[in-house]
């Protein structure tokens, strides 16, 4: 039995309640809740004593508290919801340079510690399992889609109706033709990529989706290390692909591209 604080969201579970674990197979019994008369100085307003135990012998008719609930996060950051997630939606602690740092003779560009969009990519280079040129193609690439996807936008849509009657088409204008050309830059990507790749490609790169989430879309559950391999010999030739383009990156010091 373990004995823990733990920063609740949501309704106070009751003992014979059970928390599900962050990964596949794990679950634990909540023994006993002692709820605290302060939150303490990182948040924590419950202390749990938990069992493990295996998620297969939870009865059907038990109540399992989801494992966000007990997870902690950085009160002073953006809302708890966006930092829990992981996906398009969530955020990441981080450091990047200051784009606005431009002492010519500095060694070193300052530094900003803060929170920047989930992006699987980036966290694997944080880890050590990834280079900065991998994080550099992800996002030149998940760029291009977007503009694929989205196009500009600007006050330009509305001239018609702000200066009167709408005028006859005069052919595509810069934004569409911009479009038009990401989404060809985008089909020359992933064509350099085999049908399952190109999958990964657009759930993980694109789509900021986490490697254990891309794992749990086979059955049975593939495990997270050979994915990660996988991911890395797309993310080489993506690298490659955008040679040209990381290599002024990193001249530039971009890093995040």
């Amino acid at each position: 039995m373990t004995r823990r604080r733990y920063p609740w969201d949501g309704p106070n579970p009751d003992p014979g309640d059970y928390l599900a674990g962050r990964t596949p197979g794990q679950a634990w019994l909540i023994a006993a809740v002692e709820p605290l008369r302060h939150e303490d100085q990182f948040g924590a307003r419950l202390v749990l004593n938990v069992v493990p135990v295996l998620p297969e012998s939870i009865p059907d008719h038990a109540t399992i508290h989801p494992a966000y609930r007990a997870a902690y996060h950085q009160i002073a950051g953006p809302p708890r919801v966006r930092q829990l997630h992981t996906g398009p939606s969530g955020v990441i602690r981080a450091d990047w340079r200051d784009p606005d740092d431009h002492r010519p003779h500095a060694r070193l560009a300052r530094e900003i510690s803060g929170w920047r969009a989930y992006d699987p990519v980036a966290q694997l280079v944080d880890a050590g399992h990834a280079q900065p040129h991998h994080a550099i193609a992800a996002a030149l690439l998940r760029r291009e889609a977007a503009l694929a996807v989205c196009g500009y936008g600007g006050s330009a849509l509305w001239e018609g109706a702000v200066h009167g009657l709408p005028r006859p088409p005069s052919g595509p204008g810069d934004g569409a033709i911009a479009q038009a050309m990401a989404s060809i830059a985008v089909e020359r990507a992933l064509a350099r990529f085999w049908p399952e790749q190109r999958l990964m490609i657009c759930a993980v790169v694109i789509m900021c989706e986490t490697l254990p989430a891309w794992c749990r879309r086979f059955t049975p559950v593939r495990p997270s290390k050979p994915e990660r391999g996988k991911l890395l010999t797309c993310l080489d030739v993506l690298v490659d692909h955008y040679r040209s383009e990381i290599d002024a990156a990193l001249r530039r010091g971009d890093v995040a591209a």
